[in-house]
């Protein structure tokens, strides 16, 4: 079986010799060797295959990973030591300013955010004079929010609204504010940033069979990109995203290290995380 491995990182690489025996037939998973990040863009390019994913953390969070110093004898009875997490794919579905769709999948989230960096002219006061220099702004986003075909929200105004499945609740959803829910929990989380209207927005928690629609209903005037796993696609007007229904990914991790341990850790920090 294939070891994937991140040969940007040092620590990546020297794991993956210490791990190289894991390519063995009797071990039937992808191994995958780097930090979250790495995972998922393995993941996108090979979760067609049906085979489960077994990650080695040489990163920092590791959510998606197993640590190395928890991988002993894992040959001899590796079915007694792993579990094996299905997990959800999201199915997305863009329309573009032009009036193309693209389709595409995320495992971690999706994000219709506000376009920054748009070129605008100002004029200020450089070495005691005047004069005009470029620069670039963003305006914030206005966007509808549609939830199995009725319309929640009719215009959200804010950094953007993300989709997030369980596993990328401990990425970008938490950094906006949203509390990480558990790995097998059948449930999206949406949630808004810096959000100025309405008032008060709070963490939406949603069955996982929702679909949902994002809708900027100005796109010239209010550009929007949509961001799947933090890939961004610029000139984004409609979004749309529900979970893929033919197929899921297959998460392989150790049972010594307790999924509720992990979360734990994740929200009660005990110590600095090291970078």
């Amino acid at each position: 079986m294939n070891i994937f491995f991140d040969n940007n990182s040092p620590q990546a690489i020297d794991l993956a010799n210490k791990f190289s025996y894991l390519s063995s037939a009797n071990f039937p998973f992808f191994v995958v060797v780097g930090g979250d990040g790495f995972m998922l863009e393995i993941l996108r390019k090979n979760y067609e295959k049906t085979i489960p994913f077994f990650g080695i953390n040489a990163g920092h969070y590791g959510f998606l990973l197993n640590e190395p110093e928890l991988i002993t004898n894992i040959l001899e009875n590796y079915k007694e030591q792993i579990t094996i997490h299905r997990l959800p794919i999201l199915d997305i579905t863009m329309e573009t300013i032009e009036g193309d769709t693209i389709q595409t999948v995320a495992f971690n989230d999706a994000y219709f955010e506000r376009a920054r960096g748009l070129p605008v002219k100002i004029k200020v006061t450089f070495n005691g004079s005047e004069k005009w220099i470029e620069a670039t702004h963003g305006s914030t986003a206005n966007i509808k929010i549609v939830i199995n075909g009725k319309t929640k929200i009719e215009k959200i105004v804010s950094d953007g609204v993300l989709v997030a499945t369980p596993s990328g609740s401990t990425a970008y959803a938490r950094a906006m504010g949203a509390p990480i829910i558990p790995l097998d929990s059948n449930t999206l989380v949406l949630v808004g940033s810096n959000v100025a209207f309405p008032p008060n927005f709070k963490t939406v928690y949603l069955d996982d069979d929702t679909t949902i629609e994002f809708t900027n209903d100005n796109p010239l005037v209010r550009p929007l990109y949509g961001a799947i796993d933090g890939i961004q696609i610029p000139g984004i007007k409609k979004m749309t995203i529900k979970k893929k229904l033919d197929i899921d990914f297959q998460l392989a991790l150790l049972k010594k290290r307790d999924l509720a341990e992990k979360l734990s850790e994740f929200q009660f920090p005990v110590a600095p995380i090291k970078f």
